[in-house]
């Protein structure tokens, strides 16, 4: 059902660059995580995006989520994350 979601580094040079462009741009290779797949690193987030790691790990295993007991530290910018990633109608104000 999901695909093989193991850190797998991507490089800049894999998209479509003029050949005469090349030598300016290097060939940075970043390595990517699918939050949703961090069930066992959980334990490593320590900050508000350990809450929002938690719902995509729920969410991707049950219909229902069950909400996380850690008290959400910085409310206003973990409210944009989370409607940036969910791509969800923004909360209103408290």
């Amino acid at each position: 059902m999901y695909p093989n979601t193991g850190l797998s580094p991507k490089a800049c040079m894999n998209v479509d660059i003029p050949e005469k462009l090349k030598p300016y741009v290097n060939d940075y290779k970043i390595n990517l995580v699918e939050v949703a797949f961090v069930d066992d690193k959980l334990d490593n987030f320590h900050s508000d995006f350990r809450i929002i790691a938690e719902y995509f790990v729920n969410t991707r295993k049950n219909a229902d989520y069950i909400p996380s007991p850690q008290e959400i530290l910085r409310v206003d910018e973990f409210l944009k994350l989370l409607q940036f990633l969910t791509i969800m109608k923004p909360a209103r104000p408290l």
